[in-house]
């Protein structure tokens, strides 16, 4: 949850309760924000106390995730794992490109596998499917083991089913 400013009330402390409510395909979480650091002092600028209650949402499936920081590539590396899925999908919100690197179970790149040969994946999906030159998917390798290299550039990814 992205803090407010400081003239709002939830720019400093954030204290979340330890239970979600699950509300289908949503979980909703109850927490309090108020404008006084941890110490208990107010911030520079800040003359009188604010608090409240309040409400975040978010998808399920969406509760966390890795997001890169500003003007950098991010880049996961999954372990080698038995590939079961029918295709290698991303749940992510890419708002510059994700692209992704087979590898065989030494770490190696498999051929036309390699991660400039991967179709680049933009926009918000919960089922982008990796595909490479040619509209190649993952399929091949069903069943064998392998690894997954991912490089985003400005996004946020929550899951990857293999």
């Amino acid at each position: 949850m992205p803090r407010g400013g400081i003239d709002e009330i939830d720019c400093m402390s954030c204290y979340a309760t330890n239970r979600l409510i699950d509300l289908g395909d949503r979980w909703r979480l109850l927490y309090r924000g108020g404008n006084r650091l941890h110490n208990g002092k107010l911030p520079e600028g800040v003359t009188e106390e604010r608090q409240g209650t309040f409400v975040a949402d978010a998808p399920k499936g969406r509760f966390a995730g890795l997001a890169t920081t500003d003007r950098a590539i991010g880049a996961l590396t999954l372990a080698r794992f038995n590939q079961s899925a029918e295709r290698i999908t991303v749940d992510a919100d890419v708002r510059g490109r994700l692209q992704a690197e087979l590898r065989d179970p030494y770490g190696r790149p498999l051929p036309g596998f390699e991660l400039n040969a991967c179709l680049p994946v933009t926009g918000d999906s919960q089922r982008h499917v990796l595909t490479w030159d040619g509209g190649k998917t993952s399929e091949e390798y069903r069943y064998d083991v392998v690894s997954l290299r991912i490089e985003i550039e400005d996004g946020v990814i929550y899951s990857v089913e293999v």
